[in-house]
């Protein structure tokens, strides 16, 4: 055997290296990226359920297909769960309607003047909104809500000012930039503000000063101008952080200040989709109006009056989650799938409503469809979760189906199955 054959057959004999299972060691991490996030939903799970008890009056919220989930948050000084001496006769001081979109995953937040101008049920005349919760605690404060924009309110969250120090500081503090020294005093709240202009991270004391301070020139609209932006801060700083390492402490830090009508499992199904909102989809405004002296019950009071036109806008697109310009521009076929006109006509008109284009209506191939088919020609994303939001309204489950746009553009067809809600 020559020397060169020698070689070739010694190399052929040598050992290959191991390679690495990458499937097996994918499979690993997810096994494990999945035990940690369930133990930690667990613990949460554990931990809500030994706290606290939804609050009596506010069992059998029923949540409609395709309709959006409104909580009303409020923000009051004392305790929250009874062992405080202000919990339900104080007045709110921050109130805001924040409306969840399971479906397009947008998460909307209308801030709400407790100066605003409204009738409270039980009550004559017109007081402000945040004497709600002193008269009647979080459901008196809920129905007043409800009742002033004409919308649902399904649940309530309130947070004793002591919750959000603890949350600030648990996030490491929230960098913010104060345009003016901040200074003010109110020894009956005990209150006493001093924050210096510029940048900083603030703490939790901190931060709750610079939301409650009142000595802007055009006073509690100021106060919620500033409130955004702590917001908007307080988003920022959550999504650059690995929020999911710190829920377990987060939930344990925060509980013992926190009171809520929603049970266990919906307030952990809502924090685990707020989890997956983009912050891009997270919109937010202030109730539209105008500051105004009027007379009420002999005395002249400084009322937050809402601008009727302006405020039924935002309404629809911030709470109800209606985008009347984007729904114009969307071109709709509607195809009976069923030997019910009536079903046909009842979605028509529910797209219209919307303010969708229904360029034209037709039979489809058949008319034994027993579930609403929606096919979808487009390739925007919200568009798409929008139009399966507004279908499922009328259609509870419609099958959903992806083409290539015909030569006719249309953006979405919808067959009409037999499983269309009629008469009601």
């Amino acid at each position: 055997m020559s020397d060169l054959e020698s070689t070739i057959l010694v190399r052929r004999k040598r050992p290959q290296p191991s390679r690495p299972h990458w499937g097996r060691i994918a499979a690993a991490t997810i096994l494990a990226v999945a035990l940690f996030v369930g133990g930690v939903m667990y613990g949460a799970y554990a931990f809500f359920k030994g706290t606290f008890q939804p609050a009596p009056g506010t069992e059998g919220v029923v949540i409609e297909p395709g309709e959006r989930i409104n909580v009303l948050f409020l923000g009051v000084d004392g305790g929250v769960n009874g062992n405080g001496p202000k919990s339900d006769g104080a007045r709110a001081d921050t109130i805001v309607l924040v409306s969840f979109d399971t479906e397009t995953k947008e998460v909307a937040a209308l801030h709400l003047p407790r100066d605003t101008r409204v009738q409270i049920p039980g009550r004559t005349g017109f007081e402000k909104l945040g004497h709600a919760h002193a008269y009647g605690g979080p459901l008196l404060a809920m129905e007043t809500v409800a009742q002033f924009l004409g919308v649902k309110v399904h649940y309530y969250v309130r947070v004793d000012f002591a919750g959000f120090i603890k949350a600030v500081d648990i996030l490491g503090g929230i960098e913010l930039t104060v345009e003016k020294d901040l200074f003010y005093e109110d020894p009956l709240q005990d209150l006493y503000i001093d924050i210096k202009a510029g940048k900083q991270t603030m703490d939790g004391e901190t931060a709750l000063n610079f939301v409650r301070y009142r000595g802007y020139p055009d006073a509690d609209i100021g106060r919620i101008r500033a409130q955004q932006a702590f917001v908007r801060a307080f988003v920022n700083k959550f999504y650059e952080l690995d929020i999911l390492w710190r829920i377990p402490n987060l939930v344990q830090s925060i509980v013992p200040y926190l009171n809520t009508s929603m049970d266990v499992s919906t307030l952990l199904q809502l924090a685990g989709q707020a989890l997956q909102v983009k912050k891009e989809r997270i919109a937010m405004e202030m109730l539209p109006g105008t500051p105004r002296d009027m007379t009420e019950g002999g005395r002249v009071i400084s009322f937050w009056v809402a601008d009727p036109v302006r405020t039924q806008r935002v309404v629809d697109l911030l709470i109800r989650g209606i985008d009347y310009d984007a729904n114009r521009r969307t071109r709709v076929e509607v195809l009976s799938g069923t030997t019910s006109s009536e079903a046909v006509e009842l979605l028509v008109a529910h797209l219209n409503k919307l303010g969708y284009i229904v360029i034209r209506t037709g039979q489809a191939d058949r008319q034994t469809y027993q579930t609403t088919q929606l096919i979808s020609y487009t390739k925007d994303d919200l568009a798409l979760r929008r139009m399966t939001r507004v279908v499922s309204q009328v259609a509870p489950k419609p099958r959903l189906i992806r083409r290539q746009p015909p030569e006719e553009y249309v953006d979405f067809a919808i067959i009409v199955g037999a499983d269309v809600k009629q008469g009601e």
